[in-house]
């Protein structure tokens, strides 16, 4: 790609330190030599930073691994098959992507309400309410995804991450905390509901 700086690490430890201190537009695991923990770091930061593209390459046979990867939030996943013209325009589309007005700041959850990405915090009516860490990223999770229903599992695994030895009534303890700061009653969610035998989801903002 012309004009952009390629680089190429094999060990966890310094894509660990590009990925958190250069802040890539666009990151790339390729598995081997990465790993879950390399996919699992990949997620988190997509989560946290809206402008970086994240893109698994694994094994042609992998096919679990790369829709696993799509759940958790990344923007591509191909077999190591794949055409090479064809991974390369791909990875240019997606960096485009990235570029001028794309990156999301606020994010809406109704009217009157929506999730400041840069402060970290939710704003209702101009005014804002503070999150825990892990209710912001249980929060954005859901709103990045609306309408989704997730299981308790997978928000674990996206939120905490996937190495996180904690139960599944952790996700009900956050969104009951959750619901006091979106819900007019908490007890009679309109916005973040119960999905019988499921989990949880946010309804769309213009419900």
């Amino acid at each position: 790609m012309p004009g952009r700086v390629l680089r190429i690490v094999t060990d966890p430890r310094a894509f660990r330190a590009a990925l958190l201190g250069e802040r890539p537009r666009l990151a790339v695991v390729h598995v081997p030599p990465g790993g879950a923990m390399d996919i699992d770091l990949l997620a988190a930061e997509r989560h946290r930073r809206q402008s970086l593209r994240a893109v698994l390459v694994n094994g042609r046979g992998g096919v679990t691994e790369r829709l696993d990867a799509l759940r958790l939030g990344l923007d591509e996943a191909f077999g190591d098959d794949v055409d090479q013209a064809e991974l390369l325009e791909r990875l240019r589309i997606l960096a485009e992507s990235s570029r001028g007005g794309r990156s999301e700041h606020r994010l809406t959850i109704a009217e009157g309400m929506v999730l400041d990405l840069d402060g970290r915090q939710l704003m209702r009516d101009g005014g804002p309410i503070h999150l825990r860490p892990k209710e912001f990223g249980l929060l954005e999770a859901l709103v990045r995804h609306r309408g989704r229903a997730f299981t308790r599992r997978q928000l674990l695994d996206l939120v905490w991450g996937r190495d996180h030895d904690g139960d599944e009534r952790t996700v009900d303890v956050h969104v009951r905390w959750l619901r006091q700061k979106l819900e007019a009653d908490p007890d009679r969610p309109l916005r973040l509901l119960t999905v019988r035998g499921v989990g949880y989801r946010l309804v769309p903002s213009d419900r």
